[in-house]
């Protein structure tokens, strides 16, 4: 409703609407080598996509009704990167130094339309 979709990784899966990841097995992957991990269809990209192509990102929001996806997994040195108009990366990672550290709050009453809506201090808040 508000205009943000929040996944692990970058929003590179592909699919046609919110079933899709209603239909996710969520397990049996336990001894599968993550490089063949990757590789499986929606739950490999949720969890393992450093980035987004224009086109898929557009795919995905569109999807599931949003228009800025806010995202994790890497290390980003500064604590957050907006990599496109409609991602956000926030990084609080054990690879940063405390001080980078960046975690985000959503405004539920307020709509988002683009990973500049996020603001430093407001949305984009010190984890320490």
């Amino acid at each position: 409703p508000n205009g943000v979709v929040l996944t692990h990784a970058a929003p590179g899966a592909v699919i046609e609407g919110p079933e899709d990841l209603e239909r996710v097995a969520i397990g049996g992957y336990e001894t599968m080598p993550a490089r063949v991990f990757m590789g499986v269809p929606v739950l490999g990209a949720l969890l393992w996509s450093r980035w987004a192509s224009p086109e898929r990102s557009h795919r995905f929001l569109e999807a599931l009704g949003g228009r800025v996806c806010v995202f994790g997994h890497d290390v980003v040195r500064e604590g957050f990167c907006r990599e496109a108009a409609d991602q956000l990366c926030v990084s609080t990672s054990f690879g940063l130094f405390d001080r980078n550290k960046v975690y985000v709050e959503v405004d539920l009453s307020r709509e988002y339309s683009s990973s500049n809506d996020f603001i430093s201090g407001r949305e984009l808040r010190p984890l320490w």
